[in-house]
């Protein structure tokens, strides 16, 4: 699996660099698209990541320019998440770099290899 994780981040890597991205920063993103509004802690138990992590890449995302933080208007304490314009585009742009991807090792596989390594992942992403 620590091969197939290095792939991974050697394919994704330098595409995400170009969109001023580092690994990791566009799960975050992805999840602020979904659900608007959200709370660094939510986004802290709902990727595993430390409060501290998330902290840093919020404000590099925030500097960037595609996220901003937001007073709540329910509780003045919490601050939400949300993408900018700009974010928006950025997350359309991981998406298709992300397809991009899949397609590139997808069409080197076999269907049968295809069916099993569907069949692993689906397997690991219950636990």
């Amino acid at each position: 699996m620590g091969k197939l994780f290095i792939l991974l981040v050697r394919e994704i890597e330098p595409e995400l660099r170009k969109i001023n991205l580092y690994p990791g920063q566009e799960i975050f993103l992805g999840i602020i698209a979904k659900k608007e509004g959200i709370t660094l802690v939510q986004l802290a138990d709902l990727t595993k990541r430390t409060k501290a992590t998330i902290t840093n890449s919020i404000k590099s995302l925030e500097k960037a320019g595609y996220v901003e933080k937001r007073n709540s208007k329910t509780d003045k304490r919490k601050q939400e998440i949300y993408l900018t314009e700009e974010g928006r585009k950025v997350n359309k742009k991981v998406k298709k770099i992300i397809e991009k991807i899949y397609l590139k090792m997808d069409s080197k596989l076999e269907t049968k290899e295809r069916e099993v390594l569907e069949n692993i992942v689906e397997k690991l992403s219950t636990q």
